[in-house]
């Protein structure tokens, strides 16, 4: 059962989470990025995470790489668009109940083992990772901490998908719920490997979302760059719209879709060939997104279907989009103008590409 918090506790929570990071804010980038830290060994400090709110996780991510960007020239790559940050940081392990007070001193933790540079390690070392946590030589914190950094040293797809099968072979493993950030940090690594083939990519959406853990939003946009990469839409389908006989996965995982979601559930679409599912979203009998609804288009929406538009040559509807329809005194307003949304010089070199591949040519007012 979910604990529910007074407004006052929250805030001394986050307060306390607050405070200890900023001991060590490049640290606490590193933290909440799942990477290896001093803070790792901070037991009331991992815990404190786990009680945290949505809001509140967000806020200290916001406020740590906020911080960091303002005064580190060297701050790390992060993922564009809608992947560009975590919607939140959820618990690191088990959920148990103890206090919340600073440790007078943090430790680092051990060095962690860099990922084998021989051919084919990564077998070996995520089963002997897997082993030494069996053993208790490791925290469910320690292995994950170790996992991501073997994922990391994947420069092949094939080395990313030998973990996972190792991973997911593994019965106690596939019966422990792992932090996101772990799961996020296979997607995006294997959006890394968007060179491969598409067909190298099969069975890793369906893989990947048989681990256990808090699936959030930003799992989902992630899971479609991937779905995206493997051409895959039955898989898109399933996690966004399901079936009349099967809710979709998102809505088995109790996520609300966004427009972020179906932004990139379009992207799928104009690259499989589905326009009519991804202007189904916007113009169809049972529109998602419109100015009366909660969720509206916004400018990356228009984009993306203006490049399902270009992939399958319908002219018509990306000019109902950008131009609007009709003639004198029969002319419609175009889509954009209904969602308030004004276009840019990227909107309009995307409906000329979608010109040029439907063979028409710019129209003048």
């Amino acid at each position: 059962m979910t604990t529910v918090r007074t407004p006052a506790e929250q805030q001394s929570i986050y307060r306390f989470m607050l405070k200890s990071l900023q001991e060590y804010p490049s640290e606490a980038v590193s933290y909440l990025n799942f990477e290896v830290s001093k803070f790792d060994d901070d037991d009331d400090l991992q815990q404190g995470y786990q009680r945290l709110s949505k809001t509140d996780r967000q806020k200290l991510y916001d406020f740590f790489n906020n911080k960091s960007s303002a005064t580190r020239s060297n701050s790390r790559t992060r993922e564009t668009h809608y992947c560009k940050k975590p919607s939140n940081v959820r618990q690191r392990f088990a959920t148990e109940h103890r206090s919340i007070t600073p440790k007078s001193s943090t430790q680092y933790p051990k060095q962690i083992q860099q990922p084998p540079s021989s051919p084919d390690p990564f077998f070996t070392h995520t089963s002997e990772l897997i082993h030494s946590w069996k053993l208790k030589q490791k925290t469910k914190n320690q292995l994950g901490i170790e996992l991501n950094a073997l994922i990391g040293g994947c420069t092949k797809l094939s080395q990313l998908i030998e973990i996972i099968h190792t991973l997911k072979n593994d019965k106690r493993v596939m019966e422990t719920s792992w932090n996101i950030r772990l799961i996020h940090k296979l997607l995006h690594k294997a959006a890394e490997f968007s060179d491969s083939h598409s067909s190298n990519f099969d069975g890793v959406f369906s893989d990947i979302i048989r681990f256990k853990s808090v699936y959030e939003a930003k799992t989902c946009t992630l899971l479609l760059k991937l779905i995206k990469l493997n051409l895959n839409f039955s898989d898109a389908k399933k996690l966004v719209l399901g079936n009349a006989a099967e809710a979709s996965v998102m809505q088995q995982w109790g996520i609300k879709p966004n427009v972020a979601i179906y932004s990139a559930f379009i992207s799928v679409c104009a690259k499989t060939d589905q326009f009519d599912s991804a202007w189904q979203l916007v113009c169809g009998d049972k529109p998602v997104m419109a100015p009366h609804l909660p969720l509206k288009s916004n400018q990356i929406t228009c984009m993306n279907l203006l490049t399902a538009c270009a992939e399958a040559g319908h002219y018509a509807e990306a000019k109902s989009l950008v131009l609007g329809d009709g003639d004198g005194d029969t002319d419609t307003t175009n889509l954009m103008q209904q969602w308030g949304i004004k276009p840019d010089v990227a909107i309009y070199n995307a409906f000329i590409k979608v010109c040029i591949n439907s063979s028409f040519g710019v129209e003048t007012q």
